[in-house]
């Protein structure tokens, strides 16, 4: 079903993903709060996402009700 068709230069990369609902995908958006449990995990995902939004050149959410078929 799927094949290689990087064609574009940068490579684009698309990610489709699924919720159950608005509500559900909110509750996964990052928060700033640091936690008090596990300073190192949450220091190693910061310096991660810090990387991530370097190479990002755009980002967008577009909301799609699913098809029953």
């Amino acid at each position: 079903m799927w094949s290689n068709a990087e064609s574009v230069s940068p490579s684009e990369v698309i990610l489709l993903t699924g919720y159950n609902s608005l509500a559900h995908w909110e509750s996964t958006r990052f928060t700033s709060e640091s936690p008090t449990e596990d300073n190192d995990l949450w220091n190693r995902e910061s310096a991660l996402r810090s990387r991530r939004e370097q190479l990002t050149l755009q980002t967008f959410v577009e909301i799609m009700m699913s098809a029953d078929l």
